[in-house]
């Protein structure tokens, strides 16, 4: 009988338990006590993780130049093991993910460091066709994305006056170059002859290699 004795008090015990008061007085509340090796590593983990967010103080607007390189910034805290990913938004193409492109056009590579939570696109040799709506996504739940628009200009440099010049030997020739700079700051203005780039460092004068064979242009 003494076996049967203690299987009673067993079931008493748990009855005792099942019929209990909730603690703290929260009622229809069950409060289960665990170690905290019962968790899951991945439930833990979640637990810790950080919020990703993007940071604000990148511009979500560039413009540049036809055959200028653009840099799109993205900058993103807290990263962990979550993907960056660069998507062009017109045809919905995912360009890049982390440091690997995702398209046969050369011309779009990352730039990442993560000790400074940057991935930012780079375009060289920009297109009109480069024109649009980019997105920086990263695969949160939900996912979250951060918007950058890109305008290119088709600049025109252009000599005034007649496209040609007959001077004599030695004389002194004034050229002027205009460029309708729009929406861009002013940059450097270079002056090429015969391919090369002219040295502005001291006067020149004509020469018989600077005849009319000889082409000017400015950039």
């Amino acid at each position: 009988m003494a076996p049967f004795h203690g299987m009673a008090l067993l079931l008493l015990g748990i009855g005792y338990l099942l019929h209990a008061e909730p603690l703290h007085g929260e009622r229809g509340i069950a409060f289960l006590h665990l170690n905290n090796d019962t968790f899951g590593k991945g439930e833990k983990s979640q637990r810790g993780t950080k919020k990703t967010y993007f940071f604000k103080d990148t511009p979500q607007k560039l413009t540049v130049a036809i055959g200028q390189a653009a840099v799109l910034l993205c900058r993103v805290k807290n990263l962990g093991n979550r993907t960056v990913s660069w998507i062009r938004k017109r045809d919905l193409h995912i360009l890049t993910s982390m440091s690997v492109t995702y398209t046969s056009d050369a011309r779009f590579t990352v730039v990442g460091n993560p000790e400074t939570d940057d991935w930012n696109l780079r375009i060289d040799y920009v297109q009109p066709r480069d024109a649009g709506i980019y997105e920086c996504q990263v695969n949160t739940e939900p996912k979250i994305y951060r918007a950058v628009a890109l305008k290119v200009l088709d600049i025109q440099a252009r000599i005034t006056g007649s496209q040609e010049l007959y001077i004599r030997k030695g004389s002194t020739i004034s050229l002027t170059c205009i460029i309708e700079l729009q929406d861009l700051p002013p940059s450097n203005v270079t002056w090429y002859h015969a391919g090369a780039v002219i040295d502005f460092d001291g006067p020149r004068r004509t020469s018989r290699r600077d005849a009319a064979r000889w082409y000017w242009r400015c950039k």
